[in-house]
């Protein structure tokens, strides 16, 4: 299902950025990946379990283990890693499908907005507003025809800030994605 690419801005080449999206369907990970293909993923160690692709997807992207206490100091600290390597990454700061009522968003993590500010690197806010719709999450996992579109918002600069611009942060790129996720979904029940 094609996904039509809305960017409010040209990105810069050779610049990478945090790319943070809402998350409400399993559908999420693929139209990212083939909207960024050079980005990163970080992701729960469950996709691991999952036969040839968990053992691929571990060799390539960011594994965050939340069963290990220590796991999200490992997975933050690959991230860094990542982001000094020169690599984009796409985080879902509402860390996994976890909205009881799409679309509208979950309670955001800190990582993505910790790491952004860390490495003084742009965030990109991302808004997929129609896959929960396409895939929606039930236990049928059965796919329904709807326009897709993704959203890539004007990148948030981060230089400057500190941790302690970590909650302002991490509201201005939440409140970009809800703001597009009421738009496009008010849209579609007019």
């Amino acid at each position: 299902m094609p996904a039509k690419r809305i960017f409010e801005e040209k990105l810069k080449k050779g610049q990478n950025y945090i790319l943070c999206s809402n998350h409400f369907s399993f559908f999420d990970i693929p139209t990212l990946s083939a909207s960024f293909p050079d980005a990163m993923f970080v992701g729960k160690d469950a996709f691991k379990k999952v036969p040839l692709f968990g053992y691929m997807y571990s060799r390539v992207h960011v594994i965050v283990d939340r069963g290990r206490r220590k796991g999200g100091y490992d997975a933050f600290s690959s991230v860094l890693e990542e982001l000094d390597e020169g690599r984009s990454l796409i985080i879902y700061p509402e860390g996994g499908i976890r909205s009881k009522n799409p679309p509208e968003l979950a309670r955001f993590m800190e990582g993505a907005f910790k790491a952004a500010i860390a490495k003084q690197i742009p965030i990109i806010p991302v808004t997929i507003p129609y896959n929960w719709i396409i895939l929606p999450r039930d236990k049928r996992y059965l796919f329904k025809w709807h326009k897709n579109e993704v959203f890539f918002h004007k990148p948030v600069e981060t230089k400057g800030m500190s941790e302690n611009d970590m909650d302002i942060l991490r509201d201005k790129v939440r409140n970009v994605i809800s703001k597009q996720l009421k738009k496009s979904n008010s849209n579609e029940h007019r």
